[in-house]
């Protein structure tokens, strides 16, 4: 399922989430097998995949994807890359938890971080 920009760029990709396979679950839920969410910076730029082999998909819980399972996020130019297993993701807010063995790898220069 792809979600689009707001306006005046609602014809631009914004996110891409795709599986292999999705089979229905009791209460609305989906199982989906080769999880792979794509998103999209304005200008059409890879901004981040996340990858996992197996999640339950909450669709009529405004997107959410939870897991025990493993899990892959690298940014768009391969210069961040986070893994793990167990995991929350809110397509509303893009939110990602990862709860266990979490390892991650930042490639060259420095990564700007901002407290709030």
């Amino acid at each position: 399922s792809n979600t689009y920009l707001e306006p005046p760029n609602e014809q631009k990709v914004k996110m891409k989430l795709t599986g292999a396979e999705a089979s229905p679950l009791p209460g609305g839920l989906l199982d989906v097998k080769q999880l792979r969410i794509e998103t999209f910076t304005v200008d059409g730029k890879l901004e981040m995949v996340v990858q996992a082999p197996q999640c339950t998909y909450a669709v009529m819980m405004a997107g959410v994807a939870s897991s025990a399972g493993h899990i892959e996020m690298q940014t768009g130019d391969g210069k961040f890359h986070i893994e793990g297993d167990g995991f929350l993701w809110r397509q509303n807010d893009s939110l990602l938890i990862i709860s266990n063995r979490v390892h991650s790898v930042i490639q060259g220069g420095a990564l700007k971080l901002s407290a709030t």
